[in-house]
């Protein structure tokens, strides 16, 4: 089973969403091991354009993370992500989740409904890692769930 009891890995949850990293740039490396930065896969083609010294394509989304690598860079405030659910009853939702360094925070939208917000869950995985407790509706985490709700507005050029 996957995340939350369901089956597959086919969810908005961190362990679906992560995915490691490992990265070696000969020659550009000031420290090896383990980093918490914020990075996300449409990262790594303009990475390599920066490493190999070639022009990034206008087209490609993403951010080099060379910066990251040589440790002058903490990352990206935060790494979006998006996926239809697997559950045939659901399949008129759409998930636009949202990874910060402390939160995850999630919108499901009807996407047959002029992608209005079905709801939302924000998880502090600070206190609880494995996302067990959503706090979206929790008055201490009001502005965070404003804040995080504004980035969504802001990075889906698909609600916009």
């Amino acid at each position: 089973l996957g995340d939350q009891g369901r089956w597959a890995k086919h969810t908005q949850f961190e362990q679906a969403m992560h995915c490691p990293l490992i990265v070696r740039l000969p020659g550009h490396q000031t420290t090896t091991g383990q980093t918490k930065a914020i990075v996300e896969s449409v990262d790594i083609y303009p990475t390599l354009c920066e490493f190999a010294g070639l022009p990034v394509p206008e087209f490609v989304e993403g951010t080099s993370f060379v910066p990251v690598v040589k440790g002058e860079s903490k990352g990206k405030k935060a790494a979006f992500s998006q996926i239809r659910p697997v559950d045939r009853k659901q399949q008129n939702l759409m998930a636009y989740s949202i990874r910060t360094k402390d939160f995850r925070y999630v919108e499901w939208r009807e996407p047959d409904h002029e992608n209005r917000i079905h709801s939302r869950e924000l998880f502090d995985l600070r206190k609880h890692p494995a996302e067990l407790e959503n706090v979206a509706d929790h008055p201490d985490y009001a502005k965070v769930l404003v804040e995080h709700a504004k980035l969504v507005a802001e990075n889906y050029s698909s609600l916009q």
